[in-house]
């Protein structure tokens, strides 16, 4: 075993892998031994058609026959879902629940350890009012041949717990354990049905005096055991030839996630009391399926689960929605609605999420004669989380996931840009596809490239084809693009130990591109200027090795290195390395390989990223991290066991839409050309200044320094998509762009030079709104024409340029407009609120402020009597 692997294995408690059955992590699953779980053509089973899931009826519930009755009177109230696969198909004839390996399954069982913090939930269904006296659970710990697990802790909730659920009964710190009892069964893999190591128990929790009305209810649990072995471990549902059997979740350190083992999962319970009678009338609302939180929301629908827990068939069922607890949207649900079933409905009427921020949305039936009201309502809340094209992604190593950012503050945008879903076991390195339509993953367990689509969306197993193939890859790292799309993987097992290989744009293995025995890669850089490939090499002694366009070996940049991960270029062509060993941190070289600094400030380091202010990223097992070349920790902004930091475009390679826009503001206007003062005098902002209201625009726009001393000020613009000018109202916007304006009226992006642009598609008409903020907004009049991908406009050129003509904006010279100076609040009016408030509480000042409308740097009597006074009474015309 090569050093650096071995190392790996002694961190093993640290990094959180999971290298075989014997090796589990309490951070989740148990899995089962080289089993892969990249995705096949896997048979699936409707979770509707299961068994369980459903009110007991009288069949029986498969495998637990030892449910004690903790009153005489008890009967079995809820039944979960099966688990035995094989009825004596177990060593000595006892049964067997089979992890069915021929799906690509790999999960014995979940951990749920109360010294992990560790517990999983599942929902229930109550019917009419149940007393509540056991409830029972299986848990395991392996190799544990005698009942070892000793302690069981409950809470249930009104609604999901990872979803706005609030707990109504228990919690996770009395003990409620009545019985261990063998049910006679093993937990196995299908090629190994006689196995004994994994031998489980029903687990039964006494609840005497729970009791719960009709509605539907979430169960977490925790299970405490024997420090000799591992878990305890809960397996779940279990059905032959399927592979998703419900909903449930699973609480780590990373916090709430869906259970999945190629599909969603859920978990073996059985719920004991007595039932009261099942009302005559009675609706509710058991889930919200819509909205959900995401990227760049809009007009969402509002999709909801109405179930009948009455005896009465129900039609025409009144529900509403309310959006932060704001006016009732009352529709009708036509039904039928059966006893003891559900409908699916979505509301007409959907619900604006466009801006930034989290909403509440709670849905409530509205039944005339409905027996049990407190089932009626349900509540969640979703946050629209605003995301530009260009992101960082960093896979989360340990949490299984991948993380957004953003490009050019590192600011979290999105932790679950894909979420925990049995794709991942140690994702390394996320980059883009040759085309820039997807999304190619590394994974150094499973050992294979995994593809998502640019919205985060699971697509299949890229590389290898056909999957896991220790013969071409195994623990793999790093990976980057040649020029002509190809695809670079680091190796360091298996067959092409210790060389990097190639795959055409298909998938399609090619061969060794850099032959074994000349490195072994963590990471490899290609360099565009110098057609070059670098590689991160940790064989003893470790270097940073320079290789050519054809893969052969040209020389060592750098031996000042140990163990360094991913390898970087930042804006001046300097080399960054993320250094795991001492001399930990990020390192930094001139492209020849002199040392220019080493910045460990944070230690234990793997990504390494230069952000546009010059700024670093950096990752280690703790989180993911902002530093400065200063040696200074500027911040940690998100936990976890973070992997290497790329930069994404999800345009999905699209020709973005420019605008080409001209605009005078009247305040600095002097008779040809805007004044510059607030630019000369150092008063201009570096970041957006339209993050507060009126305006409550999210977006990170900021720049190390003015890029030009002809820029007059900051500007908003917001295209919108509509018909007509009339119709292109607020609720019409599909994007906008802080950007700046010069002293002759050009509008430019950030940069100074380039026209502002967007990755959308506009299906009607293209109009253009520009705020600022202290004069009235304006909205071209008319349609912006295009010329090919550059939608243009002069707002200055005549009174008809703007929507509401003259009332819209002023006429500055003869034949020359601007937009009406004055607006110090942004309301949209220019009043005396705008004296009194702005100009008042500021005269005197000087700096960047609201009040100096004429724009020279100073508040003063200018800027009332020039400014405000002539325009006071008129108002922005923007629909």
């Amino acid at each position: 075993m090569k050093r650096r692997r071995l190392l790996l294995v002694v961190f093993a408690s640290l990094v959180m892998f999971t290298f075989s059955s014997q090796a589990q992590s309490l951070s989740g699953a148990e899995e089962a031994e080289g089993q892969s779980i990249s995705e096949a053509a896997i048979p699936q089973t409707s979770f509707d058609a299961l068994p369980g899931r459903v009110p007991y009826l009288g069949v029986p519930f498969q495998g637990l026959n030892t449910v004690p009755q903790i009153y005489p009177t008890d009967a079995l109230l809820w039944d979960n879902g099966p688990y035995v696969t094989h009825p004596g198909g177990g060593s000595g004839g006892a049964d067997a629940s089979a992890l069915q390996t021929a799906l690509g399954m790999g999960t014995y069982g979940y951990g749920c350890q109360i010294s992990a913090g560790n517990s999983v939930a599942d929902d229930f269904t109550v019917t009419g009012t149940w007393t509540i006296n056991a409830i029972t659970f299986l848990g395991y710990q392996t190799n544990a041949g005698t009942a070892t697990i000793n302690d069981i802790r409950v809470q249930i909730y009104d609604g999901p717990p990872n979803a706005g659920g609030t707990v109504v009964w228990g919690n996770l710190t009395t003990n409620l354990f009545s019985a261990a009892n063998f049910p006679n069964c093993y937990r196995v893999l299908d090629t190994d049905l006689t196995n004994t190591a994994r031998k489980i128990y029903e687990i039964v929790a006494a609840t005497p005096g729970l009791t719960l009305s009709a509605g539907t209810y979430w169960l977490e649990y925790q299970m405490g055991g024997s420090g000799s072995y591992t878990g305890p471990w809960t397996p779940p549902v279990t059905v032959l030839g399927s592979v998703g059997t419900g909903n449930a979740l699973q609480y780590t350190t990373t916090g709430w996630a869906p259970v999945t083992d190629i599909g969603p999962q859920d978990f073996v319970f059985l719920i004991d009391g007595t039932s009261g009678s099942q009302p005559a009338n009675d609706v509710g609302i058991t889930a919200i399926t819509s909205p959900v939180s995401g990227l760049n929301l809009g007009m969402e629908q509002v999709t909801v689960t109405v179930f009948n827990y009455g005896t009465n068939v129900q039609s025409n069922v009144p529900v509403y929605y309310m959006l932060d607890l704001g006016s009732p949207v009352y529709e009708t649900v036509p039904g039928p609605v059966p006893s003891l079933g559900s409908v699916s409905y979505t509301f007409a009427a959907m619900v604006d999420l466009s801006a930034a921020g989290t909403y509440q949305v709670d849905v409530c039936t509205d039944m005339p004669g409905d027996e049990n009201t407190a089932n009626d309502c349900k509540m969640t809340t979703v946050t629209n989380i605003i995301m530009g094209n260009m992101v960082l992604l960093s896979p989360d190593r340990s949490g299984d996931r991948v993380s957004a950012f953003d490009p050019s503050t590192g600011v979290l945008l999105n932790a679950e840009f894909i979420p925990n879903g049995g794709f991942f076991s140690t994702p390394v390195e996320a980059i883009l596809s040759h085309d820039g339509q997807s999304i190619l993953i590394s994974d150094q367990v499973l050992d294979v490239i995994q593809e998502f689509d640019l919205v985060g969306n699971f697509l299949g197993t890229f590389a290898p084809i056909g999957g896991q193939n220790p013969a071409i890859m195994d623990n793999i790292r790093g990976i980057c693009l040649k020029p002509d799309g190809h695809l670079l993987v680091t190796v360091s097992g298996g067959t092409n130990d210790n060389s990097v290989v190639e795959f055409d744009t298909d998938g399609n293995y090619i061969g060794q591109f850099i032959a074994a025995g000349q490195t072994d890669p963590f990471d490899i850089l290609y360099r565009p200027a110098t057609n070059d490939y670098l590689v991160a090499d940790i064989e003893n002694p470790d270097h940073i090795k320079q290789f050519d366009a054809n893969g052969n070996f040209v020389g060592i940049i750098t031996s000042n290195v140990n163990f360094p991960e991913q390898l970087a270029i930042a804006a001046n062509n300097n080399i960054l390395a993320g250094c795991f060993s001492t001399p930990q941190g990020v390192h930094e070289y001139l492209p020849d390989g002199t040392l220019v600094g080493i910045y460990d400030v944070i230690t234990g380091n793997r990504g390494a990223y230069e952000l546009p202010d010059l700024t670093l990223l950096t990752t280690n097992s703790s989180g993911f991290h902002h530093i400065d070349r200063n040696n200074n920790l500027l911040g940690t902004i998100i936990s976890g066991n973070y992997g290497y930091v790329n930069l994404i475009d999800l345009s999905g390679g699209a020709a973005a839409l420019e605008v080409d826009l001209k605009v005078f503001l009247e305040g600095p206007y002097s008779g040809t050309t805007m004044g510059t003062s607030l630019n000369s005098l150092g008063f201009l902002p570096l970041a957006q200044p339209f993050n507060a209201a009126p305006w409550n625009y999210t977006g990170t726009e900021a720049v190390a320094a003015i890029p030009d001393v002809n820029i007059v000020d900051w500007l908003l613009i917001e295209l919108r998509d509509a018909v007509d000018a009339a119709s292109a109202t607020s609720a019409t916007m599909i994007a906008q762009q802080a950007v700046f304006v010069f002293n002759d009226g050009s509008v430019t992006a950030i940069d100074g030079t380039s026209n502002p642009t967007f990755n959308v598609t506009v299906a009607n008409n293209l109009f253009v709104v520009v705020y600022h903020r202290n004069h009235l907004a304006v909205m071209s009049a008319s349609p912006l024409a295009a010329a090919g991908n550059v939608y243009s406009w002069d707002y200055t050129t005549g009174a008809g340029q703007v929507y509401g003509g003259a009332l819209g904006h002023t006429e500055l010279v003869p034949g020359v407009w601007g937009m009406f100076g004055g607006d110090g609040n942004g309301d949209g009016q220019v009043g005396n609120t705008d004296k009194i408030d702005v100009w008042v509480m500021q005269a005197g000042a000087a700096g960047y402020l609201a009040g100096d409308f004429n724009m020279d740097g100073q508040v003063n009597n200018p800027d009332k009597v020039d400014v405000w006074a002539p325009n006071s009474g008129n108002g922005s015309q923007v629909p």
